[in-house]
């Protein structure tokens, strides 16, 4: 695109620092979201300041682990130190990973007749995406034969088993808390929208909302599969070329990807670092 540093030097000085302070924002209030998805997907009272600074401590863990184990991970930490049963934990944040990705789809199904883009997929090479998810299915349904024809794998992991059907079954019984859970994770995709238009704006350009859901939460779906943490490099590419294709032009587009991703992940895991902390020092973690 012809971009040179000092070009984006100049979109970063000409910023309108009021829409960049209302994208920082707008990046927090997730949490709260987040912190909602937990509660629902445990089915149990939670102390709901505590786990939104969660949700706040996992945003630093996703900087060396991969977004979603990174967070089922620490989630399963602080459920066990709230007396859920390990058990119930995993199946809880599995819960709540697969809550997220199915909001994630659906909203793309959604908002995809919605924008009026053009993307020339012919020269996409998806083999590799294909065989890759092939080998993943034929890894899990071995796994599952080797459980459950040797004995003393099936006694220990049958437990887990028998929680997460009971917990699933739970779950499908309570109209009320599935709604809690999906209205959770589908706030969370607009508010990310709505930080992303805020930094395009920041940049004297536009994006609709419909624009802005598809082009963050298909990068975000796209982020969660790759193995990278974070998704760095993935996103901004996506981003950039997402920007690129609703008709922001390539500085503005450069710019306001980096300006994003600086609220919603290099800087949070400052605060998050404190708030790992914080429920470490008072046996949350």
């Amino acid at each position: 695109a012809d971009i040179g540093i000092s070009t984006l030097v100049d979109e970063l000085a000409d910023a309108s620092w009021g829409w960049v302070i209302v994208a920082l924002v707008l990046a927090q209030v997730p949490l709260v979201c987040d912190a909602a998805a937990t509660v629902a997907a445990v089915g149990m009272p939670l102390p709901r300041g505590p786990t939104t600074v969660l949700q706040s401590a996992i945003k630093f863990i996703n900087l060396t682990v991969p977004s979603t184990a990174g967070k089922i991970a620490l989630t399963m930490r602080f459920l066990e130190r709230q007396g859920v049963t390990r058990a119930v934990a995993l199946t809880s944040g599995s819960i709540d990973g697969l809550a997220g990705f199915v909001v994630q789809a659906l909203v793309l199904i959604v908002v995809v007749p919605l924008v009026d883009i053009d993307v020339d997929l012919e020269d996409a090479d998806v083999g590799p995406l294909v065989w890759a998810g092939i080998a993943v299915l034929a890894v899990a349904a071995v796994a599952a034969v080797v459980m459950v024809a040797v004995p003393s794998l099936r006694a220990r992991v049958w437990p887990t088993v028998a929680a997460a059907v009971t917990n699933v079954r739970a779950l499908a019984s309570s109209p009320g808390r599935l709604v809690r859970l999906l209205a959770a994770n589908v706030g969370s995709q607009i508010l990310y929208a709505l930080a992303l238009g805020a930094s395009v704006h920041a940049y004297g350009a536009d994006a609709t909302l419909p624009e802005l859901l598809l082009i963050n939460t298909g990068v975000s779906l796209l982020g969660g599969l790759v193995p990278v943490p974070g998704g760095i490099g993935v996103t901004e590419a996506g981003l950039i070329a997402g920007l690129l294709a609703v008709g922001v032009d390539e500085s503005a587009a450069l710019a306001a990807t980096l300006t994003h991703r600086m609220v919603t992940y290099y800087l949070p895991p400052v605060w998050g670092w404190f708030s790992l902390r914080w429920l470490s020092r008072h046996d949350f973690v």
